[in-house]
This record gives structure tokens, sequence and C-alpha cells, in this order.
């Protein structure tokens, strides 16, 4: 399969999940400006949360849907949804229209975030996997600089709010849809059906080596049998010169039975969807400009800095981390990811909690906007973008899209609580600014624990022989 076709797919998959989410904030604010409906902050709450809600939802069952009729038609079927949405979304012609109809946009959103990720990593060489599945988080920081830039358009002019959602469905969906047509259905989920296979792809997976060979039974009716076979559904009978893949009804075994296999993955599909968002990097984000605000900016330079300025600085991060990813130990990445998350909040609740309303402004620019800056680091080196991966990594076959759907989908959940929960935890009758980003640092260095005992090493090593690994334990 052509690397610059996934490559393509993948900054478009990308692009699609990143500039949803944040294209609602300017389009609030244009909307707020033409005073064209009466908007309260729990309308806001509502149009943010309605996407992630959806996404939610979307990621569960797109992982399902992508194994029954294909990665390929999955893809193309969100794509769609994301296109036609957008633009009914564009003609909303009420709040609550809106909002509906950013819950559906969701669906598609979520089973995109799920299905394009799998399909670059069952599609890519096992050098380069890191850097092409990253490339799916890089394209969503770089769509979310577009998409304030696309609020900077908007507010030329009065009514140019649909621009915002007009944007995704022409400019990133349809050629999305165009592109994904002209590819062809991922060789893994077509292998999976496949009933007769030679010698050779018997124990291969997309031209991975399904692990080691070993002798069943003497003489001329040996059977040669891969280990791990049981997930991979393959026998080989070197007398016969054939392989033969039982039916993948009798095969699978289902979700709960085979994951009791892997007790280690079971956990990470927990803790990875927890890094990538309970460590507080939409709450990092969201007191950007407040973080800018209190040093001493503007308030409008503060809104540009913890806008474009935070999200350009997350690009940069970004395009380090994915550069990073196939060269780098992926255990390595993640803990210098984990460690300068844990540092990052630390440094900002210190400033919250006892320098802010302090007349060392020197001070409390350097430990705010270091942290500010750290954190950001540390999210784009590791779990930003080797998120995508390692999922897809760890996942024995006859899981991966129902794995893949879990850990998605509770990557949106945790987007979801702290998106309405993290401002009520922050306010001073609760925890206080300060004491929400100290209970962030507690627990980032929880995660830092679990991810340095129980992440395996995956970087260019064969997708068997990390399954084997984990089966081990």
């Amino acid at each position: 399969m052509s690397l610059p076709l996934i490559t393509a797919l993948t900054v478009f998959g990308g692009s699609i999940y990143g500039y949803n989410i944040s294209v609602i904030s300017p389009v609030v604010d244009s909307l707020k400006d033409d005073n064209i409906w009466d908007i309260s902050d729990f309308d806001q709450e509502l149009l943010t949360s309605a996407l992630i809600f959806g996404s939610a939802i979307g990621s569960m069952l797109g992982g399902s849907f992508a194994d029954a009729v294909g990665r390929r038609t999955m893809i193309l079927i969100s794509v769609m949804i994301c296109i036609v949405l957008s633009i009914v979304t564009a003609c909303s012609w009420s709040l609550w229209s809106m909002i509906i109809f950013r819950l559906l946009t969701g669906f598609g959103v979520g089973c995109v975030s799920c299905v394009v990720p799998m399909y670059t990593a069952e599609n890519a060489p096992d050098a380069s996997r890191g850097f092409l599945t990253g490339l799916f988080q890089f394209s969503c920081c770089a769509a979310q600089v577009v998409s304030y830039l696309i609020g900077l358009l908007m507010g030329l002019g009065h009514g140019l709010w649909p621009i915002g959602f007009l944007f995704s469905g022409l400019i990133l969906s349809v050629p999305t849809f165009v592109l994904m047509y002209y590819m062809p259905e991922s060789k893994f989920w077509l292998n999976r059906d496949e009933k007769q296979m030679n010698p050779h792809s018997a124990n291969t997976e997309n031209g991975h080596v399904l692990g080691d060979v070993e002798v069943l039974g003497d003489g001329d009716e040996e059977i040669v049998q891969t280990e791990g076979a049981e997930e991979y559904g393959n026998i080989v009978s070197p007398s016969s010169g054939s392989s033969t893949l039982k039916d993948s009804s009798e095969k699978e075994e289902g979700f709960l039975k085979t994951i009791k296999k892997y007790p280690v993955v079971l956990l990470l599909l927990i803790v990875l969807p927890a890094s990538q968002q309970l460590t507080g990097v939409n709450a990092i984000i969201l007191y950007a400009k407040d973080i800018f605000e209190s040093v001493g900016f503007s308030d409008t330079a503060s809104t540009f800095m913890g806008g474009i300025g935070t999200t350009t600085m997350n690009t940069v991060f970004a395009v380090i981390g994915v550069w990073n990813s196939d060269k780098i130990d992926r255990r390595v990445m993640f803990m210098i990811g984990s460690i300068c998350m844990t540092v990052g909040n630390f440094f900002v609740g210190v400033a919250f909690q006892w320098l802010v309303g302090r007349d060392d402004r020197v001070l409390l620019g350097i430990v705010a906007i270091s942290g500010l800056a750290v954190f950001l680091f540390g999210f784009e080196f590791s779990i930003g973008p080797l998120f995508w991966s390692v999922i897809q990594e760890i996942l024995p076959p006859t899981i991966k899209g129902v794995g893949s759907s879990i850990a998605t989908c509770l990557m949106w959940v945790f987007n979801l609580v702290m998106t309405l929960f993290f401002l009520s935890i922050s306010s001073p009758e609760a925890l206080g600014q300060g004491g929400a980003f100290f209970l962030l640092t507690g627990i980032s260095l929880i995660i830092t624990l679990l991810i340095y005992f129980y992440l395996p090493e995956t970087r260019g090593k064969d997708i068997a022989a990390i399954h084997r690994m984990l089966k081990r334990g």
C-alpha cells in the first residue's frame, strides 16, 4: 500500500478530529458577537460537550462496525456523516438544533478517531508505525490552530459563523472521502476471513511474522502452529503445503474471554486514555489565557496567546514527538512525557496557589509559563502521538476492533468528565485553581508509575512478539 496515501489519510483524519473539537469555541464567540442567540454559560457547555458525548458513542461502536463491514467502508460512512452534518449544522436555525447536530456530528468524528488510526497501524511498516500513527495527533494540533484562524475570519463580518462548520465538511471531510474511496481495504481485515492461505502467509499478519513455529505432532501428520495461534487463527500443515484459517465465528472467542489472557492489556486500555485526558491537557489549555493574564499580558494579548499561541506551541511539540516516535523507545518517551506532565501540573498549581496576586510577576511568569510549556511538551512528546500507535500495537487481532473502541471511547469519556467538572472542581468553593492542578499532579504521578511498571516496549517490534510478551505478563 502506498505510504503517501496512508500518510495523507492519517493527516486528514486527525484534522477532522482536532478541528471539530476546537471550532466550537470561535463559533460561539462569533454567535455572541452577532447577538444571534442568547447563549448562556450552560448553553456553551452543552454546545461543547454535545460533540464529545456523540464522539464517545461513535468511538464505542466504530471499532465493532469496522470489524463487521471493514475499515475502509466504516471510514467512508464516518466521513460522509461528517460531511452531511457539517453542512446541516451550518444551517442551524436555533441553539437546540445546533446542539443536536453537533451531537450527531460527534458520532462521525468518534468513528474517525477510532478507525483511521486502526487502519494506519494495520497497514504501516513496523519501522514507521509510530511516525505514521503519530501524524494523527500532529494534524489534530495543526487543525486546532486553523480553527482559531477561521475564528479570526469569522470576526471580520456579521453572520460568518457557518464558515466554521463548512470548512470542516468541504475542505477537510470531502478530500478524505475521495482519498479513502480510491484506497484498498486493510489487508489485516481481509486476511481475518481468508479461508485459504499459502504456508508463508499463514504465519504472517499483513507482512508481520505472527510467531515462532512449533511442531505439535510427528512424522507426515505433524501440525505446525504459530505461538498465539488461538488469537491469530492460523494452523499450517507442512505436509499438505497449505494452511487453513478456521471460520471466524468459531475462532474468535469474544472480548472478555480473550482479554483474560492479557491482563496487562486490560489495564493499559484504561491507563492510556486516562493519561491522554485526566492528566489535564484540556485544563492547561482552558487556563492558558488566565496564566498569561496573571503574568501581565493584556486581555487581547492573553486571548491570543492562550488560543493561537498555545495551540501553535502544541503543534511544534507534536512535531518533535512524532519525529522521534520511531527513533526513541516508546517507554523512554512515555516516561519523559509523564514526568514532564507531572512537573508541569505542579508548577501551574504552585503559580495559582501561592504566586498569583503577588507583586513579583517575574517569578510568577517563570513558574506559570514554564509549567504550561513543560506540560505541553511532555504531552505531545509522549501520550499525544503515541496513544494512537500503542493501542493498536498491544491489542490482539481478534479483539482489535472492540479494544480500539473501548480505548477511544474512554478517551472521549474522560474528556467529557474534564469538560463538565473541572471548572467546578477549580472554583474557589471547591479546591480552587491551585488545588485542582495539585490534584492533576497526583493523577499524573500515579499514571507515571503505572506506565513504568506495566507498559511494554513496542517500537519496531513484530506485532505477534508484542502479544506473546503481554500474554506472559
